[in-house]
């Protein structure tokens, strides 16, 4: 068809239209679109000029998702995990990672908290939201974080809730958490009470293990299940104070008690040395008292953190394990690594901060920050009672 006819032809389809019924004219309902008017926002994240990404965690509330899977869905961000449930993982913003990278509870750093308050702990439900710095990172947090920091928000104090999860899933992994809490007064007082529980056997095939005769030579390769890799980890977060007061918006005491077992299966870096009763322990607490004021162009936050955090090392058994979990005798002085040891790594951390910003304007802020941070250090073997290591205070 020629552009002349088709030109034609649709002059007689608009004709016709022209021509035909006239169409019925609907009044449309008038659509008001409002900028970012959110309240809940803090004054300090209204107006910085720090690069930060607020993670919204409604969305999630009804999946069963810790902290690290929703952290790993945002622009920007990687999480690398080397196996299941408790195990190790990296997380990187904008490629930067480990120590470049820092986090927070609330404004209070966690990198003295221990192994059993990791992201894959935390249920969704237990916070309100996450900021994500990427690049600089503002005074108030005090952290040498060069490539960012990760601040996790817990829910407001001037309402009633609760809430709970539990699930079931593969490899036998039960998770439960709540989270509550109870106004008095008009929000003068509350109380907060929030706990989780998660437990995993990990026990998934490993593909192309190495099997091996009676003498322990290489036969070839084959697949077998995890057998000792079980984690288990467990908290319970106390906390109470005082609200909408005219020289405090919140003074609260907050109490954490929690703590975790995580077998050992194989070092990370190597599969073939296999382990069978080698295991990790932690027992964390930790007492914080936090001050929070805020008016339309000030804002005060201070806290102070003192708590108590003991690692655990376990290696006491004088077994080299096979992947099939058959394993043969070594000498009564060898662990499964090297020599036996029973070793506990014992933190005690003092934590203080106090920070202010005055907004004289709404483009510009002042502020300043005094930062207090101090961790003991000691540690003992008891099957190495000769050994020097940790011996003193550190």
């Amino acid at each position: 068809m020629n552009s002349v006819v088709l030109r034609s032809l649709l002059l007689t389809v608009a004709a016709g239209l022209s021509h035909g019924t006239q169409a019925e004219q609907t009044q449309l309902d008038t659509v008001t679109v409002n900028g970012d008017t959110d309240t809940t926002r803090s004054i300090e994240l209204q107006n910085s000029g720090f690069h930060v990404e607020q993670v919204e965690v409604e969305e999630f509330a009804n999946f069963n998702k810790d902290l690290q899977q929703v952290l790993n869905t945002s622009p920007g961000i990687n999480v690398r995990i080397n196996g299941g449930l408790g195990a190790d993982a990296e997380l990187s913003v904008n490629g930067l990672s480990g120590n470049q990278i820092r986090y927070f509870i609330d404004g209070i750093p966690m990198e003295n908290f221990g192994s059993a308050l990791q992201l894959s702990d935390f249920p969704i439900n237990a916070v309100s939201g996450i900021d994500i710095y990427k690049g600089v990172v503002p005074i108030s947090l005090s952290a040498d974080a060069l490539g960012g920091a990760i601040n996790i928000k817990t829910p407001d104090i001037d309402h009633n809730f609760f809430s709970s999860s539990a699930s079931y899933g593969s490899f036998n992994t039960q998770r439960v958490s709540f989270n509550s809490q109870k106004t008095f007064s008009d929000n003068q007082y509350f109380i907060r009470l929030t706990g989780f529980y998660n437990y995993s056997d990990n026990d998934y095939d490993m593909d192309e293990v190495i099997e091996t005769d009676d003498l322990g030579n290489k036969t070839g390769v084959k697949t077998e299940k995890r057998f000792h890799d079980q984690y288990r980890s467990r908290m319970l977060n106390f906390k109470a104070g005082i609200a909408n007061r005219a020289w405090a918006d919140e003074l609260s005491m907050n109490i954490i008690k929690a703590s975790n077992y995580n077998q050992i299966q194989h070092p990370d870096i190597n599969i073939n040395d296999v382990y069978g009763k080698l295991f990790s322990d932690n027992d964390t607490l930790l007492t914080s008292l936090t001050h929070r004021l805020e008016k339309d162009n000030f804002a005060l936050k201070s806290y102070l953190l003192q708590g108590d955090i003991d690692e655990g090392f376990n290696d006491t058994y004088s077994r080299n394990y096979n992947w099939d979990g058959s394993f043969i005798e070594r000498d009564k002085q060898l662990g499964e690594i090297s020599d036996k040891s029973k070793l506990t790594i014992s933190d005690s951390i003092f934590r203080a901060n106090v920070s202010a910003r005055y907004f004289p304007g709404s483009n510009n802020s002042i502020g300043a920050s005094l930062s207090v941070s101090d961790t003991d250090r000691a540690g003992k073997d008891t099957l190495q009672p000769t050994s020097t290591r940790l011996k003193d205070t550190n």
